[in-house]
């Protein structure tokens, strides 16, 4: 009884490792031809193919580096965004600002020293580039 059972331990074992095998090697194709999975194996590869090649949205900032205290600036006309097959998306960038004289991407400093600016933007991919700028806000 006991020599029993471990051949059937054996048989399955083999049995999946076998499935896994072939899943390695084929890459699933073998299952379509089962009926269960209907994408064709070059189809993968295009696939794969075309996510390795696949870039990072370009974030363009130009803000300046500094500015007087009291002088309001609009983050937004300094920013713009690209994706990878060079659509505009610069309607989806992500400005994160913990000030609170920042208001509809405008900020107004009331105190000089540094203020560090949280901006990012994502594709339609769900890729996404972030960048941390600070601004300097001087006195004169």
């Amino acid at each position: 009884m006991r020599d029993t059972i471990n051949d059937y331990c054996r048989v399955i074992i083999v049995t999946i490792m076998f499935g896994l095998f072939f899943y390695i090697v084929f890459g699933g194709a073998w299952l379509s031809a089962l009926g269960k999975v209907s994408i064709p194996s070059d189809t993968k590869h295009e696939v794969l193919a075309t996510l390795e090649k696949r870039e990072l949205p370009d974030l363009n900032i130009s803000i300046p580096v500094a500015i007087k205290l009291g002088e309001s600036i609009n983050f937004r006309d300094y920013l713009t965004a690209k994706d990878y097959e060079g659509n505009d998306i610069t309607n989806d960038i992500v400005i994160e600002f913990s000030n609170k004289n920042y208001v509809d991407d405008v900020f107004t400093p009331v105190y000089a020293g540094s203020y560090l600016i949280n901006i990012s933007v994502t594709d339609s991919y769900n890729y996404t580039t972030k960048s941390t700028y600070f601004l300097e806000v001087v006195d004169e």
